[in-house]
């Protein structure tokens, strides 16, 4: 920790059960592509006359055959993809539990402020978009000499009238700019200890500025610094405290979210969305501080059935030169989807650039056009 601290979700295209990010196609020309493409193809096919020539290992053939048999009955493999069906979610009567795994900020124009997003996975393998509300990003500053809280409403006048002058075209404005929105939501009187130097373990008066989006904490602490007209003693200058901390850090911190962990969503303080924005099956926002974290310990140690995906990209690559996106189509994806707990993958796929000779317990998928294999 520095010497300045203190103790205290590219647009995504939808394909049935995942998402897969927006990646422009090659620039190259048609022609040359192909061209390139059954040079590359020319080459796989001798690689593949080789290794059929090559006497297959006994405990290899055998799992290629039970690998046939497992997908003998399965008319389309694509109807394996999609998760199972959500159960509906009634918020006054039922909790909701999930074990998140990634968490991100997002800017909500309107009320030009942010939001936790934790996106996770139930003990049932449903997909959840947890929108948190009211965390907002702060920062410390040293009280001046007998400031109380009655002076705190000045105050804040006083830091949002000087950050609006601070910001550079209006960085507090509206996104639609009907009007301006204060840069200082809020300031709280606490009792804090420096940890740099020696205080013999007294803490002393702090303000805790809360600030309406990270954006605007570079404004608000330059005020502070400048100097700003404190009720008791005019103008006066502080140091800021803890300013450099990422939104989404200060919201695990303050809410003991540890990486994939378990939250829980007590029925009656939550809602679920009309309209869900994502891809996952459950929209639903909570107030950070009803939101619950588990510790993950006993049986919150446990993992949610995630479902994993390993793949393997192709390209039609240059001779000593590392494959480029704008340059090198893309020949060939293979993927293979498994459920955490499980030994056997239950999708198997490759996606190929033109035709592709049959694989033993895959389901081939063949496109004419890089683009249409990039958007599947």
């Amino acid at each position: 920790m520095g010497a300045s601290e203190i103790t205290a979700e590219t647009p995504k295209k939808r394909s049935a059960g995942f998402n897969v990010a927006s990646h422009a196609p090659s620039t190259q020309t048609k022609q040359s592509k192909r061209a390139r493409l059954t040079t590359a193809k020319s080459a796989a096919d001798n690689v593949l006359d080789d290794a059929a020539n090559e006497k297959l290992p006994e405990d290899f053939s055998e799992e290629l055959k039970k690998l046939e048999q497992l997908d003998a009955h399965i008319d389309d493999p694509t109807k394996l993809w999609p998760r199972r069906e959500a159960p509906t979610l009634d918020p006054q009567t039922t909790k909701l539990v999930f074990q998140q795994m990634e968490i991100d900020e997002e800017f909500v124009p309107e009320r030009n402020s942010v939001v936790a997003r934790l996106f996770g996975v139930t003990e049932d393998g449903n997909s959840v978009a947890c929108f948190v509300q009211g965390f907002f990003p702060y920062f410390y500053c040293p009280a001046p000499t007998g400031f109380d809280e009655k002076h705190i409403p000045q105050v804040v006048v006083e830091l949002n009238r000087l950050s609006q002058s601070v910001s550079s075209g209006g960085a507090s404005s509206r996104g639609d700019g009907t009007h301006r929105l204060d840069a200082v939501v809020g300031i709280e009187l606490c009792m804090r200890e420096p940890l740099f130097g020696y205080h013999g373990n007294v803490k002393a008066p702090f303000l805790k500025i809360l600030v309406r989006n990270p954006r605007l904490m570079r404004q608000v602490t330059q005020v502070v610094k400048r100097g700003f007209n404190v009720p008791v003693t005019g103008l006066y200058s502080g140091t800021p405290y803890e300013s450099n901390l990422e939104f989404t850090i200060r919201f695990m911190v303050d809410t003991d979210i540890v990486g994939a962990s378990w939250v829980e969503l007590p029925s009656g303080k939550y809602t679920v969305r009309s309209t869900n924005k994502t891809f996952c099956q459950y929209g639903v926002d909570i107030d950070y501080r009803d939101l619950i974290s588990h510790e993950p310990v006993g049986e919150w140690s446990k993992t949610a059935p995630l479902r994993i995906l390993s793949l393997d990209i192709e390209c039609s690559g240059r001779p000593g030169i590392f494959p480029e996106a704008k340059v090198d189509p893309v020949i060939q994806i293979a993927n293979v989807v498994t459920i955490q707990g499980q030994k056997q993958p239950f999708i198997r796929n490759v996606f190929a650039l033109d035709s592709c000779a049959p694989i033993p317990g895959v389901d081939v998928k063949s496109f004419q056009e890089e683009s249409d294999m990039l958007l599947r």
